[in-house]
């Protein structure tokens, strides 16, 4: 019986992995087909997007809610998806400061305008590992964005139910949660093609 509980819980893993490992591979040869020269148009077109207003909205979107989750309301699956919801925003806080440097060190100059401080000079194969590692976390976000997207429908079922006096804290907490996933949602986007331009460009350079 023991052996037959961790069947579901195996299933949940494996394809977990899978996903990751799909989602890395689709960016990584969308952008293996382009030129250097394509790469660099594509690559210059990702940089006017990320300097853009939009996102650098969207960017102290996810700081302000970052800095102010919701309190606990009591309703289980609610404060749930909130407690991912401030997970997957502290994961993303890591992934937002490591992008810059990784950009700078992949093509020599900063993203944003901004000259990140980097202690020493990687080798080619160190920046791809770093870049691969990146990736995988930027990976392991859609999958955390998926999984929980996909328990908003219970939370708002949940949230029917309650009392009027109960029901506003709730329905707060679960449009932060929305908030969170609908800004994660278009920044992982942006970031997943940056960094597979990156790691393309790192393939296609000499030694660095």
């Amino acid at each position: 019986m023991a052996t037959l509980k961790l069947i579901p819980m195996f299933k949940k893993v494996l394809f977990g992995a899978v996903c990751l490992g799909m989602f890395s591979f689709t960016l990584t040869v969308n952008a293996q087909d382009k030129t250097k020269e394509e790469l660099k148009a594509e690559r210059d077109a990702l940089k006017t997007e990320y300097k853009s207003q939009e996102h650098k909205d969207r960017q102290k979107k996810l700081d302000e809610l970052t800095a102010k989750p919701p309190k606990e309301c009591g309703v289980a699956s609610v404060d749930g998806l909130a407690s991912d919801s401030k997970k997957m925003l502290d994961s993303q806080k890591t992934i937002n400061g490591i992008l810059p440097e990784m950009y700078q060190r992949s093509v020599g100059e900063p993203i944003d305008g901004v000259t990140a401080v980097t202690e020493k000079k990687m080798s080619k194969e160190e920046l791809l590992g770093a870049l691969v590692g990146l990736s995988t976390s930027l990976a392991s976000q859609v999958l955390a964005v998926k999984d929980a997207s996909g328990k908003v429908t219970n939370a708002t079922n949940d949230i029917k139910g309650l009392n009027p006096m109960k029901a506003p804290t709730a329905t707060k907490s679960l449009n932060y949660s929305k908030d969170v996933l609908n800004a994660l949602t278009n920044e992982l986007a942006l970031e997943g093609k940056i960094v597979a331009n990156l790691i393309s460009t790192v393939k296609s350079s000499g030694n660095l």
